[in-house]
């Protein structure tokens, strides 16, 4: 590609092209190579989009974007860092997680959320298969946001029928509608993540895509505590408050989301005793010093803690 990479195995091949493991002909770093499958208006559009938006929000916690242009043939390319582990998808088909390691990684995600909304786009495709948790030389694992193909400005649309764009299981339901979105869909997708992690199924189930489609739109979901009556209020609390149907009754931002999960007891996230009981906790922890006034009007007065004068 561009005379500078050597292609030494295929990694995947996703909706806009193949990824492949590479090495710069000249410093030998080893790097992800995404090919665009082929040569369009559309898929141009997306490969500029994203190389825009990466670059933009600059964020550790966002895949990191070295290069990009036209190979000989007209095709585009982009070189990111080589990551090394495994997307969430994938562990959580190998076993799941447990609640404390889901909290952790959404907060990754969160912060990096928010380094994208400060900039101005939306990611609108957040998902298990695209957060991944790298370990870097030393064994120490971060997690990385990937593939901002479709992320929008702030205000933008989503494409309707069959030209529908994202991940329909983690869209949020003004996006399946192809209504205006701002930073409160990436918000719901990290809702709808943290239910697939907690129950081994998401937020919203149908038999096929249409139907999927409506239910996003039209029903509510139903609350994470009812699939896991032992996770603890709080944890419930926040996570059925991102996947509200209106935007408005979510957390205003993914900084407000970060705030109510770093408040949670981490007693209360270990493994139930072998007793099955949890032992005595603290009050509730929400402190509204932490959060937007528009996000204290719709926390519940007993979540919060009393804040001195």
């Amino acid at each position: 590609m561009g005379g500078k990479y050597r292609v030494l195995q295929h990694l995947s091949t996703g909706g806009m092209g193949h990824v492949y493991e590479a090495e710069h002909i000249y410093t030998r770093r080893r790097v992800a190579l995404k090919v665009m499958h082929a040569k369009s208006d559309d898929n141009s559009a997306r490969f500029m989009r994203e190389a825009e938006a990466v670059s933009a929000v600059d964020h550790p916690g966002v895949v990191e974007m070295l290069d990009a242009g036209r190979d000989a043939d007209g095709c585009w390319y982009a070189v990111f860092e080589l990551l090394v582990g495994d997307d969430l998808e994938s562990r959580l088909a190998g076993g799941g997680m447990r609640p404390a390691e889901l909290v952790a990684v959404a907060l990754n995600v969160l912060e990096a959320l928010a380094a994208t909304h400060a900039q101005g786009y939306v990611h609108r495709d957040i998902k298990p298969a695209n957060i991944f948790l790298d370990c870097d030389r030393g064994g120490v694992q971060r997690i990385k946001v990937l593939d901002y193909g479709i992320a929008e400005p702030m205000g933008s649309q989503t494409s309707v029928g069959q030209h529908r764009i994202g991940t329909l299981e983690y869209m949020s339901p003004e996006q399946a509608a192809a209504r205006p979105v701002d930073a409160r869909t990436d918000v719901w997708s990290v809702g709808a993540v943290l239910f697939r992690g907690l129950t081994g199924r998401g937020p919203v189930q149908a038999p096929n895509r249409v139907e999927l489609a409506r239910r996003l739109q039209e029903e509510d979901v139903p609350s994470v505590g009812t699939l896991r009556p032992d996770l603890p209020e709080d944890l419930v609390s926040v996570v059925d408050r991102a996947l509200a149907r209106e935007p408005s009754r979510r957390w205003r931002s993914a900084e407000d989301m970060a705030q109510a999960l770093l408040c949670l007891d981490p007693a209360e996230l270990a493994p139930l005793p072998a007793a099955g009981r949890r032992p005595t906790s603290v009050a509730r922890r929400l402190d509204a010093r932490f959060f937007s006034q528009s996000t204290v009007d719709l926390l519940s007065p007993n979540a919060l803690l009393a804040v001195a004068s």
